[in-house]
């Protein structure tokens, strides 16, 4: 609604049916400028414009009232006027005049937030939804469909549908023939727009035709078709946006306008350049993906052992932080979730770059040193076997080597060492045989030391450089040029052994200086070592005792317990998830 304010001077008290305010000082005016809810035209001699200027508001317009000048037009919203032509009707056509100007601007205002709104949109469904609405919107159409050519341009996919009258949003997304006897096959084909006055009207020589079984399935009626081609800058055609039934209150149906033309190819081409964009951001975006996965499967080739436990853990990272949300605390942008899954795939990428014998290492003794210590032990024997059949007595050494070799496998698994097996080995150790002149040990000081190892299955060294697979992670990650919305993925995966009372590697953070991302990754990493079932050197413990380990670990201060609670207390949503991702992850590498 527009308000004209007007000095009572000028004996005009209404202008059709336009509100009118009467008043007598350039103060009074300024006074009710400022509070009054609706646009404002104020109608104002020269003398008293600088101080009624003043209090305009973006959307109001000034009227200056001189004798002597013609009508002028001062941008962006004063016009002046001859004071002796001024009446009631000039003054109404002056509204109108301001009407349309004011509905032009806010058309290109919205014409160009269009753009801005289009060129940010990332997700596929809402951009299509958005080309529609805009493209609609700006002709007054009733109904609007929007189509996309494959790659091959063999084929035009009908993407996306609205229609106004139907109440019809979605529709299946389906392939329909490419060639030029349909409208939008003709449309792509040739990347000419068509203007049909009449779909049910078309010229009989035209090359194309409309198919009217699709009304009459619908229910519906047809009137005006504008088809215009999304073009790239190349020139290339990727589809077509097709709008129905140009629609006036009063007119009812018209044919769309040579302006809705024009405006429609530009919009056309602005919406082919964002689908293009987005098709090579998805493009870029597949082949990334694509990579991570790749990585992952060198990471599993190097060892068999910990094969499908990255993804289960980007699995569970991603259910977990789901859950966190859907609890109300925490809030996670689209890109923490996608960095924090990407992290999880990538946490052991690092260990591409330690030594095979102790990346695939079972058991305490690497295979080879097994075999040695095997090997020796026997040959040993049977030498102190030989040697008592000429008299010497052996047979204690030979007790000895055998209650060694009926214990070997035992005491080389990763489990801890019972009293009598360290008593075994440190007799087994400081045994020493004398034959033919040598002195022969039975097991060497390191083969002792490897295999009295009390808990895992690694030394100390070799932990320390199996534990450098996290900086060596960061390392190779860090090396990489990684876009802004995933620059935290070489630091998750720094920190995913970190603990929060510091007593984690690499570099013993503490509590707030570990992220909730590498908490979660620390926890998830930690219950699928323990429940794994691939592992050959152990056995995988049930979930119920996991679970118990973890709140040891929380108990102790070293793991997060809101994260931990979240975790145990839906740990059936997360198996299942975990289960069903595996079953397409499996899917997509066959």
């Amino acid at each position: 609604m527009t308000t004209l304010f007007l000095p009572q001077d000028l004996v005009i008290s209404e202008v059709n049916d336009n509100e009118v305010i009467l008043y007598r000082t350039a103060d009074e005016v300024v006074g009710r400028i400022a509070g009054h809810p609706s646009r404002a035209i104020v109608v104002t001699y020269e003398e008293q414009a600088p101080e009624v200027k003043s209090a305009l508001r973006d959307r109001d317009w000034l009227v200056l009232v001189a004798f002597g000048k013609g009508f002028e037009h001062r941008p962006p919203n004063i016009f002046s006027v001859d004071g002796e032509k001024l009446s009631a009707y000039t003054l109404y056509l002056l509204v109108q005049l301001i009407e349309v100007i004011d509905s032009l601007r806010d058309e290109v205002i919205g014409n160009y937030h269009i753009g801005v709104d289009l060129s940010s949109e990332k997700d596929p469904q809402r951009l299509w939804d958005k080309i529609l609405s805009f493209t609609r919107r700006a002709t007054r159409a009733e109904a609007g469909t929007l189509y996309l050519m494959s790659r091959d341009r063999k084929s035009i996919f009908f993407i996306r549908s609205q229609n106004e009258k139907l109440n019809r949003v979605d529709i299946e997304r389906r392939e329909i023939p490419f060639n030029r006897r349909s409208l939008v096959g003709f449309v792509c084909a040739t990347g000419e727009t068509l203007n049909i006055p009449d779909a049910y009207a078309l010229p009989e020589d035209a090359p194309y035709s409309f198919n009217k079984q699709i009304d009459i399935m619908l229910g519906y009626r047809t009137h005006s078709v504008l088809t215009a081609p999304m073009k790239t800058p190349r020139g290339d055609v990727i589809g077509a946006v097709q709008l129905l039934n140009k629609h006036e209150v009063q007119s009812g149906y018209l044919p769309f306008s040579k302006y809705d033309e024009l405006l429609l190819q530009s919009l056309a081409s602005l919406s082919a350049v964002t689908v293009e964009n987005n098709r090579l951001y998805e493009e870029i975006r597949g082949l990334f993906d694509s990579l991570v996965v790749s990585s992952v499967k060198a990471i599993e080739q190097r060892d068999p052992a910990t094969k499908g436990h990255s993804v289960r853990v980007s699995c569970m990272m991603r259910k977990t932080l789901e859950l966190l949300a859907a609890g109300g605390k925490d809030d996670f942008s689209d890109d923490l979730l996608r960095g924090a899954e990407i992290a999880s795939m990538l946490h052991d990428f690092g260990k591409v770059g330690i030594r095979e014998n102790i990346l695939t290492k079972a058991n305490k003794l690497h295979a080879d040193d097994r075999e040695r210590v095997l090997w020796r032990t026997r040959y040993l024997r049977e030498r102190l076997a030989h040697e008592t059949t000429k008299g010497r007595d052996h047979r204690k050494d030979i007790e000895l080597i055998d209650r060694f070799l009926a214990r070997l496998d035992a005491i080389n698994t990763p489990a801890p060492l019972s009293d009598g097996d360290r008593a075994l080995l440190a007799e087994t150790a400081a045994r020493r045989l004398h034959l033919d002149g040598e002195d022969l040990p039975l097991l060497t000081e390191q083969e002792h030391r490897y295999l009295s190892i009390e808990r895992g299955n690694l030394t100390a060294e070799e932990r320390t450089e199996m534990e450098q697979h996290a900086v060596k992670s960061w390392e190779i990650l860090k090396a990489m040029q990684w876009p802004w919305e995933l620059s935290q993925v070489p630091d998750h995966v720094l920190d995913h052994h970190e603990k929060l009372d510091g007593s984690g590697y690499p570099h013993g953070k503490k509590g707030d200086d570990i992220g909730i991302v590498e908490r979660i990754l620390s926890l998830a990493d930690m219950y699928d070592a323990l429940t794994a079932t691939d592992r050959s050197y152990k056995k995988a413990l049930p979930r119920e005792v996991a679970l118990r380990i973890l709140g040891d670990e929380v108990a102790a201060g070293k793991l997060d317990r809101r994260i931990f609670e979240v975790f145990r207390d839906h740990i059936d949503e997360i198996d299942a998830f975990v289960k069903e991702r595996m079953q397409q992850h499996s899917g997509e590498a066959h």
